[in-house]
This record gives structure tokens, sequence and C-alpha cells, in this order.
């Protein structure tokens, strides 16, 4: 749940800054390149549990 945690956190910064009248691109790209690493890091996760049906 922690990473969960760190996206949506990532995702609502991103949407904040894009939001904002001063946009930053170079801050815009530092967050959504974090925010990439952190989603694929979370299926990664998801992927090594087994699968349940």
């Amino acid at each position: 749940m922690l990473l969960k945690n760190k996206i949506n956190d990532f995702r609502e910064l991103l949407h904040s800054e894009l939001e904002s009248d001063n946009l930053d691109y170079e801050k815009v790209l530092e967050i959504s390149q974090e925010l990439d690493k952190l989603i694929i890091e979370y299926y990664r996760e998801e992927n090594k549990k087994p699968i349940d049906f």
C-alpha cells in the first residue's frame, strides 16, 4: 500500500503543477519521470504475486 500512496502523492503533485499559472516544464518532467518509475515498480511487484483464480 505504501507504494500506491507514493504514486497517488506524485499524481496529485503533477496535477497541481500542471494547473499552476507558472508552469515549470523541468519540474513537471522530473515529477512525471519519478511517477513513471513508481508505476513500473508497482506493477513489477504486482506481477511477483501468485495469480489467484
